[in-house]
């Protein structure tokens, strides 16, 4: 991280380690993986804005899912909490997402905007990483000296 940091600034560091971990999860979890496709997506103003809106398109997609699955009996009512507080974290991402553009856009300096973002970006991926964790390989089989 401290690496990516030193190339990339602290902010888009931690969105690339979001956009690495999401997409583990959209990859490597047990389950469907679920893609969100972007048809009419508005120009990205800079590369946060765009890693940012990736991750959350296919936050949104992920959480329709669970939600799907939730319902249909096929995931477990004890995740409902987790989810829930998921599906705050991505409302409050959205709104940031909207403030942060407005902000960039308007000239200003979205700084604040951007580690608030960057924060609540991890949160959510975190909060669905415990609802799909990822899928671990399995250990090699030992050899025989």
């Amino acid at each position: 991280m401290k690496m990516l940091e030193k190339y990339l600034g602290p902010a888009i560091a931690a969105i690339a380690m979001l956009v690495f971990f999401a997409s583990m999860y959209s990859s490597g979890c047990g389950y469907k993986s679920v893609k969100a496709s972007a048809p009419g997506q508005a120009t990205a103003a800079n590369s946060f804005e765009d890693y940012s809106y990736k991750t959350l398109l296919d936050a949104q997609a992920g959480l329709n899912a669970t939600r799907n699955e939730i319902q249909a009996g096929t995931l477990p009512q004890s995740l409902v909490p987790i989810f829930d507080r998921a599906v705050v974290v991505y409302n409050e991402c959205i709104a940031l997402e909207k403030s942060y553009d407005k902000v960039l856009r308007s000239g200003g300096d979205p700084a604040t905007v951007q580690q608030e973002l960057a924060s609540n970006l991890g949160s959510l991926v975190g909060l669905i990483a415990q609802i799909r964790p990822p899928k671990t390989p399995a250990p090699a089989p030992a050899t025989k000296q």
